[in-house]
């Protein structure tokens, strides 16, 4: 395998996914509680989901954490978004 380039990546995503975004963006995605239609933002540039006994353990890229009452609803990786379901206490 050769090495491509970021300006050659962004065309073979462009071309093999027919969307118009950076292949080099960082892997980190934003946590969400989802209700509905709605989204609420809970933690942003998440690098680890623990999983504890009441929850979630949210740590982002500056170590900063947040425990939730949620389960994970979805993963939409392309999009870097986590959908949590917020439990009943």
């Amino acid at each position: 395998m050769h090495n491509v380039g970021a300006k050659e990546r962004i065309e073979l995503v462009r071309g093999n996914r027919n969307v118009d975004r950076k292949v080099n963006n960082m892997c980190e995605a934003n946590a969400y509680i989802r209700s509905g239609q709605q989204e609420e933002l809970i933690l942003e540039n998440v690098d680890r989901i623990i999983p504890v006994g009441d929850g979630l353990l949210l740590e982002d890229i500056f170590g900063h954490r947040k425990h939730i009452k949620a389960r994970i609803q979805e993963l939409s990786l392309v999009d870097h978004k986590i959908y949590l379901e917020k439990l009943e206490d």
